[in-house]
Parts: C-alpha cells; structure tokens; sequence
C-alpha cells in the first residue's frame, strides 16, 4: 500500500515513499515537483479530496494547515489537531522533493483554466512499488502562482491491498487568503490545547506517579 506524496504528506495524513531504481531527472518532473515544494511552503493551505476504492465507495477527507497547526476531517467525522509549523512541514529543496516523490515519467501538457485560473497540466507517473502497485495522475499547475489548483490520481494494487487502498484519488487546493479554519476546527484545536495544559499542570502538581497525589 502506498500513499503518494503527492496528495499528502503531512503527519495528519500520513505518506510512505516508494523504493525504486534510478528517478526520472527531466524538466516536466522537476516542474511537478517545484510545484509541490512551493505547496507546503504556503502560510496555508487547504485540501479537499476524494478517494474511490475497488468496492466503489467513496471517503472523502479534507486538510487544512496553517502557521502552526494542521486540522483533518474524514468525512462527517469532528475535525483532529496537531501541532506543525511552516517550517517543519516544508520540504528543503525541488530537488528534495523530486526525490522523494519518485517519478517516473512526466509530460507536460496544453494550457488550460481550473476554477477561473489559467493552468498547464502535466501528466506524472511513479516508479512501481515494492508490492508492485502502478500509479499516475495528473496535476493542473496555475500558470500565475506555480502552485496546483487540482489533482487526479489512480493506483493499481495487487490482492489483497486493492481491496483497501483507494483506487483513484482527486483532490483541489486553496491558498492562504482563500483558506478559512472553520468554528469545528478551531474548537478541536481548543480542546487539543486544553488537554495538553491539563497534562502539564497535573505533573507540576506532583500526579501521574512523580510523587504526588493522582489527579
């Protein structure tokens, strides 16, 4: 099972690299992946996805991250919180992030508009994985900030992995002035915050076993 860096990489989300043999060094692959090294070094950022399976269920999930904190939602589901800083979600270099991704092959594609916003599509696709899943996709690139606006994925696993990992993916981003926390995060980071002070204030009180009494 793979989840591809492309559609997430932040702790909240959870990725894991390919292993593979020598990467594609092009520059339609280096464009893809500038993109994605710009993408994580925006104050914030918002992803909308939805992951189709093999059964033909849908999940959907969304991700927002800010300055210092990264909120998650799998469907209905109450929003989660951690903490995470610009920073530490940043990848070093295009470069870094080329390597990481472990493309294949990439093209670049005709100019077009996502969401009101002139785009370039490149078409992208892995090294096969250890386990033998295949991957593609296709990202839309605003031809005005360099960032995707829009991605489409699909993956081919092999039993029994197909049965529980997504078969295709797609996702939409927003940045930074277009990206609002909404009052169910915002609440959820509260509580997170709330819970930690609790836990620092019992042991400063002498609980949880430091030889003082159990709060």
């Amino acid at each position: 099972m793979t989840n591809r860096f492309v559609l997430g990489s932040v702790a909240v989300l959870g990725s894991i690299l390919v292993v593979g043999p020598a990467l594609a060094d092009t520059s339609d692959c280096m464009a893809v992946a500038k993109a994605k090294f710009e993408e994580w070094r925006q104050q914030r950022l918002f992803i909308d996805r939805s992951k189709t399976f093999e059964d033909g269920h849908v999940v959907k999930d969304s991700m927002i991250v800010t300055e210092n904190t990264a909120y998650y939602r799998e469907g209905t589901r109450p929003w989660t919180s951690a903490g995470i800083t610009v920073r530490e979600r940043a990848i070093g270099t295009p470069e870094k992030a080329l390597s990481a991704m472990r493309l294949a092959q990439c093209e670049k594609g005709s100019a077009t508009t996502e969401n009101g916003e002139p785009a370039i599509t490149y078409t992208f696709s892995y090294l096969p994985g250890d386990d033998g899943t295949v991957a593609s996709g296709t990202v839309w690139i605003s031809q005005q900030t360099g960032l995707p606006l829009r991605e489409e994925f699909t993956q081919s696993a092999p039993p029994p992995a197909n049965q529980k990992v997504a078969k295709t993916i797609s996702a939409t981003y927003r940045y930074n002035d277009n990206v609002a926390v909404p009052r169910g995060a915002e609440l959820a980071d509260q509580q997170r915050l709330n819970n930690n002070w609790a836990v620092v204030r019992n042991m400063q009180s002498g609980g949880q076993g430091l030889g003082g009494p159990q709060q």
